[in-house]
């Protein structure tokens, strides 16, 4: 009994697959295709900056050694992006304690950068003769 069930569900599914197929109304006026929205206008002077993570390496995770044997963890620095994107405003550079990220470590775990207070940049020295 099960299997003249299957029998007929399959003979339908290859039915209504065969109607949907071939079911072209060329009647129908199908709608314009949505114009894409303008990209935001970039703001001058900003630099942009693809920064890898040095924990991980670009990988989003560390491999660990466990008594059992070895295993993936999420990197801490990246939280698993692998890297960040980091958008400098004029007059600014990368924090040089945190080079960027945000956070630096601490004995057992990364916390927020005091420098730049996880931003990743701070204001950039003054320098004489500029």
């Amino acid at each position: 009994m099960t299997r003249a069930i299957w029998i007929v569900g399959l003979i339908g599914l290859a039915a209504m697959i065969l109607f949907l197929a071939t079911d072209t109304d060329d009647d129908k006026d199908e709608p314009a295709p949505p114009t894409p929205l303008p990209l935001p206008e970039r703001k001058p002077g900003f630099t942009v900056e693809n920064l890898q993570c040095p924990v991980c390496e670009g990988y989003g995770y560390i491999m660990e050694e466990a008594r059992t044997g070895a295993r993936r963890r999420i990197c801490q620095l990246c939280a698993g992006k692998g890297g960040k994107v980091l958008r400098i405003p004029p007059g600014n550079v990368r924090c040089p304690n945190c080079q960027g990220f945000g956070r630096t470590r601490t004995a057992k775990r990364y916390v927020v950068c005091l420098r730049c207070g996880g931003r990743g940049y701070v204001k950039q020295p003054f320098q004489p003769g500029e």
